[in-house]
């Protein structure tokens, strides 16, 4: 049987850690049942500190504006739900290369939200 280790401490970065991913995970299930009012400030919160403490080319800062974008989308805001997609494009092209997953799922959403409905 593996030892079990206990920290009785306070780790900062942890606690940093698991706002962040909680905030975002908040930010993604309020979009998803329509709470837009409160999904889209979380959303911007979240790629702010992304960006700030991250880096604006982190996969995590690229997935924050993504979501975002998708927010922006449900909420009316195409044009700047178009501008956060077109970017977060470049971003995985330029990070990930064009054939990347991530990437080729970014292109085709660009696409979808870019075309007349």
């Amino acid at each position: 049987m593996s030892p079990v280790i206990i920290f009785d401490g306070d780790c900062l970065f942890c606690q940093r850690s698991v706002r962040f991913i909680h905030r975002h995970d908040r930010a993604n299930a309020y979009r998803f049942a329509g709470r837009l009012g409160e999904a889209i400030p979380l959303h911007e919160r979240t790629l702010a500190d992304s960006e700030r403490v991250l880096g604006a080319d982190h996969p995590y800062t690229v997935a924050s504006r993504n979501n975002l974008a998708y927010a922006y989308q449900a909420a009316g805001r195409h044009t700047e739900a178009v501008a956060l997609l077109e970017r977060t494009l470049a971003d995985r092209e330029r990070i990930l290369g064009a054939e990347h997953p991530q990437t080729q799922i970014s292109s085709s959403s660009l696409a979808l939200m870019s075309s007349p409905v």
